[in-house]
């Protein structure tokens, strides 16, 4: 994900969010940075809960739209900002921090990357101390545990996200108490697609997750959630 910073200028602006959602080819970014080994996914990850991410707002790549959200916010001749990355966490962030300032350049946006070490890089995101951070946006099997921390009002991310509304906290709110699935996926849609739509962050793809194993392991499955309690069943044979 491409994290903006809406506390600062021009982030702050709704039309220069959208003008960079706009502007951002995230196909390009998953195949250049990622040789295309992953899919390109909206805020909600989690295949019970996935949606086709070309519904949300702006996952087509539409440059002239980003150029005129950018003249509707005063922004025709663009600005300079900074992204920040860590180097080697995860790998591919140098390339999609590359693969964006070149892309974000079409609307005259002047991207400068500024690499981390990671121990740094971890420490001034808690801070909120960024333009734009190319960062991990870990994954949870539930919508409302992976992001109850950066969009509800109490959320204690929230100052790393900088960004809230009444919208987002109500739909994570109604999300988190609905015990139909039907209706929680509902509710969930509703949030993805406003998220989506107001733009704090960008998301990008997500990537395929391997395993290898043995011919004589038996019994190993894969859990989505990374856990290893599966090795409990776990045999190996001659």
């Amino acid at each position: 994900v491409l994290q903006l910073n809406p506390s600062r200028e021009p982030m702050t602006e709704l039309a220069v969010r959208q003008a960079i959602s706009c502007a951002i080819d995230r196909q390009d970014v998953l195949d250049t940075a990622l040789l295309g080994e992953g899919a390109v996914t909206g805020p909600l990850t989690m295949p019970a809960y996935r949606s086709d991410p070309g519904a949300l707002f702006c996952y087509e790549r539409d440059v002239e739209k980003a150029k005129q959200l950018m003249a509707d916010a005063g922004y025709e001749d663009g600005f300079s900002a900074t992204v920040i990355a860590a180097t080697g966490e995860p790998p591919t962030a140098a390339a999609e921090a590359q693969v964006i300032q070149s892309q974000l350049a079409e609307i005259g946006i002047k991207l400068d990357i500024k690499m981390m070490e990671l121990n740094v890089y971890v420490d001034t995101w808690l801070k909120g101390d960024f333009d734009m951070a190319v960062a991990l946006n870990g994954g949870r099997a539930d919508p409302y545990s992976m992001y109850n921390r950066y969009w509800t009002k109490d959320g204690n991310l929230q100052h790393v996200a900088n960004y809230i509304d009444d919208t987002l906290d109500s739909l994570m709110q109604e999300g988190r108490v609905e015990t139909d699935f039907d209706k929680r996926k509902e509710i969930f849609s509703k949030f993805e697609t406003h998220l989506a739509e107001v733009s704090p962050w960008i998301w990008l793809y997500t990537g395929y997750t391997y395993t290898a194993q043995q011919k004589n392991v038996k019994g190993f499955v894969p859990s989505p959630t990374g856990t290893l309690f599966g090795l409990t069943e776990v045999s190996v044979g001659e």
